[in-house]
């Protein structure tokens, strides 16, 4: 199943990525993921930060892994590097998913 983004936030002054996430529901890794940042530290001022909310599954796919399954395959499969994949769904273990598991997948194209 596949969802669109709901809409971007603008960074104003005095904003971090951690404040940006708390305000629509969602991880600072997902946020992360979404936006190919690598430091939550360098963000700026005017920045277009794409947001979507992680419990309703927007922005992305979900994924229900299968018996067999590695992350690796899943992230292959999807496009996505495995690291992002992991942090999105804040996995600690890149070894240890299970079957029956609903993965997020991010969409990590951008919009036209």
């Amino acid at each position: 199943m596949r969802f669109n983004i709901k809409t971007n936030h603008i960074v104003r002054r005095g904003e971090t990525l951690s404040e940006i996430a708390g305000r629509y529901g969602v991880t600072v890794a997902y946020l992360m993921a979404l936006n190919a940042i690598t430091n939550p530290h360098l963000i700026y001022v005017g920045q277009a930060i794409r947001i979507a909310d992680e419990n309703n599954g927007s922005g992305g796919m979900s994924y229900v892994v299968q018996r067999g399954d590695t992350l690796a395959r899943i992230a292959q499969q999807f496009g996505v590097n495995v690291w992002m994949l992991a942090q999105v769904n804040n996995l600690r273990d890149i070894h240890l998913i299970y079957v029956g598991q609903t993965l997020m997948i991010p969409d990590t194209t951008m919009p036209s």
